[in-house]
């Protein structure tokens, strides 16, 4: 069983226009645009461990494009491969 909660709440808000990640904030893309740049990343690699972070809170410079802290992105995914075990 998955031990952490996912929120769809930014992931509709930003796809509704709401969140707005790069009129407010400055970002190059939306959140789920980047979101969808990790997602490609991991289908890539075929392997969520195959990934570094540069910082504690989970960003990346292996993901062009992608400036939000995509760790828990992968953490649950190889949490979800372990258990699909």
């Amino acid at each position: 069983m998955l031990k952490k909660k996912i929120s769809i709440k930014k992931p509709v808000g930003n796809i509704n226009g709401k969140y707005g990640m790069k009129e407010k904030g400055g970002a190059q893309a939306e959140w789920h645009e980047q979101a969808e740049k990790a997602e490609a990343y991991l289908l890539k690699t075929q392997d969520p461990t195959k990934i570094t972070y540069t910082d504690d809170e989970g960003h990346t410079d292996l993901i062009s494009g992608a400036t939000i802290h995509v760790k828990e992105f992968f953490e649950l995914a190889n949490e979800a491969l372990a258990n699909a075990k």
